[in-house]
């Protein structure tokens, strides 16, 4: 069974058949982050407990409907939820690789019609290495995208 799904029926289960007088709920989250821990590092980071506070109207609701129910269902579904929601706060996508080509794109779409220097260029494409951006304004002037006046580090560009 995926640790996920572990962790919902473990927390649920805890606070089902409730063993304690108090701290059952707070014994079911921390089983439930326990087990996404073991089963992944990153979970260490993932806030849970915190996804359910802000939805903790929902939780005791799904709670109480999945003891009328007699089963866990609703429960890990909403476990789950939780879980990636949670998972949202931590992982971020990554985003695309740029190309010269995209870059561009880019600065055709930022600068328009005005002139621009390698500078303004490295400023609106933060992390570019110098180097790359001289390869890119020296490519799109020899393709003719980009026009140049001046030299090295005095030069303008601008899209044609």
């Amino acid at each position: 069974m995926p640790a996920p799904i572990r962790a919902a029926v473990c927390h649920y289960e805890m606070e089902f058949i409730h063993p304690f007088e108090d701290g059952n709920g707070r014994m079911g989250r921390l089983w439930h982050s326990l087990i996404l821990q073991r089963h992944h590092p990153l979970f260490a980071q993932v806030p849970v407990e915190s996804a359910i506070r802000d939805r903790q109207a929902d939780y005791y609701a799904v709670l109480g409907q999945c003891d009328k129910a007699g089963h866990s269902t609703a429960f890990i579904e909403f476990a789950l939820e939780l879980t990636l929601e949670a998972l949202k706060h931590v992982v971020t996508p990554r985003q695309p690789r740029m190309t010269s080509t995209s870059r561009l794109e880019a600065a055709r779409h930022h600068f328009g019609k005005a002139t621009f220097t390698r500078k303004d260029y490295l400023h609106h494409f933060p992390g570019l290495s110098p180097a790359t951006a001289s390869r890119d304004l020296q490519e799109a002037v020899s393709n003719r995208q980009l026009t140049r006046e001046g030299d090295k580090a005095t030069a303008k560009y601008g899209f044609a």
